[in-house]
């Protein structure tokens, strides 16, 4: 089994584990060996709230549905635009050279 095999596998493993636990514990979002799950079905509201929040500086929030972790697509445009020195900054250094 190769390497890329192995991890597929223990990723669908943890998925039915926690999906397991969550009938187990009639809980269908939580935590699970510290990793978030949540099995209810979002409403557009969520993935806006999850994916594109202004007020939560975090990269990444809790999952929309199913394990793990979503990305903030709004803290991490704004990081990336933080990062890029600003167009008047490259073109005064461009003259210079």
């Amino acid at each position: 089994m190769s390497y890329r095999n192995k991890i597929r596998t223990g990723i669908i493993l943890f998925t039915m584990a926690t999906l397991a636990y969550s009938v187990a514990t009639k809980k269908r979002h939580g935590r699970f060996l510290g990793v978030p799950y949540d099995w209810r079905i979002p409403s557009l509201k969520d993935v806006k709230r999850i994916l594109w929040n202004k007020n939560d500086p975090k990269l990444f929030n809790e999952t929309i549905f199913g394990v793990g972790w979503a990305p903030n697509a709004y803290q991490f445009l704004k990081r990336l635009q933080s990062s890029e020195p600003n167009s008047s900054e490259k073109l005064s250094k461009d003259m210079d050279s």
